[in-house]
């Protein structure tokens, strides 16, 4: 199951590049409309992926969405993982359930760490290139399963046991 919803989301990820790609074009990279355009994109589309996720229990959900929200802030900046951000979290909010916490807390650290990235980018000190992306994956997918520990203690340990490492090693190759 894991494998088809990889699969899933990185076809949509490349339909989500070409788009953004036409729009980073069309606009100044830097510009607010370039920005506004691409979170709505990005936000719309993790908002999309959220709604086909591999469900672990009801209201325990896993998804693409740290792969989108990471790489939005890491190559379009803070205005658009904000916005993007903004648009996950009311999704994440409104599906509910023992994992709103844990799912709220996946996109923030998921957008700040792309944002970070973002910011080491601008200053030459995180280039481009798939060593990087491999470990923003890492990192942010580490964080992932260690906010599964915002699960009650049960929980966390059987969902950490059963998906943890495919999480680590899954999800990071599609950030890639």
């Amino acid at each position: 199951m894991l494998v088809i919803e990889i699969v899933h989301n990185l076809s949509v990820l490349i339909v989500v590049s070409l788009i953004s790609g036409t729009i980073a074009r069309r606009f100044d990279e830097q510009s607010l409309k370039n920005g506004i355009l691409q979170g709505t994109l990005y936000g719309a589309t993790t908002v999309l992926v959220m709604l086909f996720p591999l469900v672990f229990q009801p209201g325990l959900v896993f998804d693409g969405r740290s792969v989108m929200l990471s790489l939005a802030a890491l190559f379009f900046g803070p205005l658009t993982a904000c916005i993007a951000a903004a648009m996950a979290i009311l999704c994440r909010i409104l599906q509910g359930g023992v994992g709103t916490i844990m799912g709220v807390s996946v996109i923030i650290a998921s957008t700040g760490l792309g944002t970070l990235g973002y910011w080491l980018h601008r200053k030459g000190r995180f280039p481009y290139d798939p060593l990087r992306f491999s470990i923003l994956g890492l990192v942010v997918h580490i964080t992932m399963v260690l906010l599964m520990f915002t699960l009650p203690e049960a929980l966390a340990w059987n969902v950490v046991n059963r998906i943890g490492l495919a999480i680590v090693i899954a999800y990071p190759l599609a950030t890639v």
